[in-house]
């Protein structure tokens, strides 16, 4: 069964199956693998600090976990590595019955702006654009799949700026209440059911009269398939309109009706107009039927462009070169990089949201609208890819997915898989065994808090404080671009000030007798109180 209404339980007791036990061996393996990696890499990070600089925190990490503060990481270093490229591009305002319009250049953005100006500066004074050619089209847009976890999870946060996780728990909660099908899915395939009764029971709030005079009602279904539970539906049982939980059933149930509903239509045109020999391109879009979206809200840029016809005159307000500069790659959300999570094949659907959590809770990412790296989250991936990469490959947590997919079809058994998996997790805790300190110390440099500057090389000055050591650091010995690294000696706990260094614009530690620069680079000056 995949809902908890009252008939679908007594109907799945009328037709019982037998046990899968291979899929319960797959999931007890999986279960194990995950204990393995998990306890037994965190506790060997975890002792690497310790012994380093004898500070008792727990730095975990696990077969999935590393993968995805890989995958944090590595789009964090191309933002900050990105280095911006100004381009160019011509722009005419042009005039039609007093509204303006706006055409680009057929050549489209240019690096070169030389290039650009000689053009513009031939048709500059061009009082006039003629309309060359007109071409429209009709865009069916067929209605959306019905939801799995991944998708409603995205939806979710984008539309209703709910995490990943608090996702799943409302959709947990549905389900148990008999409101929806099981969410933890990966499918996108509804099943056969009286689709008309869910209609009708959903009629009550939401407008389906067109949907129930038709004589059949044949759903859009995704690619997606999973073997154990269909696309999340709504049972027909409606809960109380108000709070999240309403919020995420609404979602899902206009998802469902949109399934059923005709396709959204749009016309789009393009315009080529010549100013002074030169083409430019007047693009337009507006919805001729909204279709599906009348159910489920669809976000359409619309730009309708006015009546025109060929060889019509439309006058030149302006001609102009327009700057821009390309953008570097977007940071992730939390719905997104569940997704690339999906696409890689990390984790599962059920686990992906409580991964993410795990990195936010260990102080590894941040933001929860855009994901930030923080200095913890790139000390341990540092450390992870000088001296034990096979943590952070996607490579391996991919593998036994694989191995466990195997066991289920029955072509390998769980003792195999567990015996290949301690092989290589004796071979990876061998690796951080080797270099345990260097691993403590390099993670260490994460486990503080930004002060200023590095003069040396721009880098974030850390000051960190480890018990009995505490030393000021330079992020960029990370990547090897600095090598500032010096035990400060303070009595006591470190108390940070909101004043900062005339000289450096470093935070200011308190002392007894006022307030010191801790910046070894700026000779320790003293602020003495008042």
């Amino acid at each position: 069964f995949s809902t908890l209404t009252k008939s679908e339980i007594r109907k799945s007791f009328s037709n019982l199956s037998s046990l899968d036990l291979r899929l319960a061996e797959a999931g007890e393996t999986r279960h194990i693998l995950d204990w393995y990696f998990g306890v037994n890499l965190t506790r060997a990070l975890s002792i690497s600090v310790r012994k380093a600089v004898g500070s008792r925190v727990l730095i975990s990490t696990g077969r999935v976990q590393g993968a995805c503060l890989s995958l944090i990481a590595k789009r964090e270093f191309e933002i900050r590595e990105f280095k911006p490229r100004k381009f160019w591009e011509i722009e005419a305002k042009l005039e039609k019955d007093g509204r303006l319009l706006s055409a680009r250049h057929k050549s489209g953005r240019s690096f070169s702006k030389s290039e650009l100006k000689s053009k513009l500066e031939e048709i500059k004074d061009e009082r006039f654009a003629e309309v060359k050619s007109i071409e429209e089209k009709e865009v069916k847009i067929p209605p959306p799949p019905p939801f799995d976890l991944g998708t409603l999870q995205m939806e979710s946060f984008s539309k209703l700026n709910i995490s990943p996780s608090k996702t799943l728990k409302i959709a947990q909660d549905l389900y148990e209440e008999g409101y929806i099908s099981y969410p933890r899915t990966d499918s996108q395939k509804l099943p056969p059911l009286n689709y008309r009764k869910i209609l009708s029971s959903l009629s009550s709030v939401y407008d389906v009269e067109e949907l129930l005079h038709k004589e059949e009602l044949i759903p859009r279904q995704g690619k997606k398939e999973d073997p154990a539970h269909p696309a999340i539906y709504p049972t027909g049982h409606l809960p109380t309109r108000m709070g999240k939980k309403w919020e995420v059933y609404d979602l899902i149930a206009r998802r469902f009706i949109a399934c059923f509903s005709e396709p959204m239509l749009l016309r789009k045109s393009r315009v080529i107009v010549t100013i002074g020999g030169e083409e430019f391109i007047l693009s337009g879009t507006s919805v001729k039927s909204p279709g599906w979206s009348k159910h489920y809200p669809a976000e359409v840029k619309e730009e309708a462009i006015p009546a025109l016809r060929e060889g019509e005159l439309l006058e030149v307000k302006e001609i102009s070169l327009r700057e821009g500069e390309t953008r570097p790659p977007p940071r992730y959300t939390p719905s997104t990089i569940i997704r690339e999570m999906e696409r890689r094949g990390l984790g599962t659907k059920a686990t992906r949201a409580h991964i993410l959590d795990i990195l936010y809770k260990r102080g590894y990412i941040r933001g929860r609208r855009r994901i930030y790296l923080t200095n913890l989250g790139e000390s341990v991936f540092r450390a992870l890819e000088k001296y034990s990469p096979e943590v952070l490959d996607e490579k391996l947590t991919r593998k036994f997915e694989d191995s466990l997919e195997k066991i289920w079809a029955g072509e390998t058994s769980k003792d195999e898989v567990l015996r290949e998996a301690r092989e290589k997790l004796e071979r990876i805790l061998h690796s951080i065994k080797r270099a345990e300190r260097e691993i403590g110390n390099e993670i260490s440099l994460g486990m503080g808090t930004e002060i200023g500057i590095c003069s040396r090389c721009g880098g974030r000055l850390i000051i960190s404080d480890l018990g009995k050591k505490k030393r000021i650091t330079c992020t960029g010995r990370l990547s090897g671009k600095c090598d500032l690294d010096r035990e400060i000696v303070i009595n006591g706990e470190i108390k940070l000030s909101k004043k900062r260094c005339k000289s450096c614009k470093c935070r200011l530690i308190h002392t007894g007798i006022g307030e010191v620069c801790p910046n070894p680079e700026c000779n320790g000056k003293v602020y003495l109180l008042d």
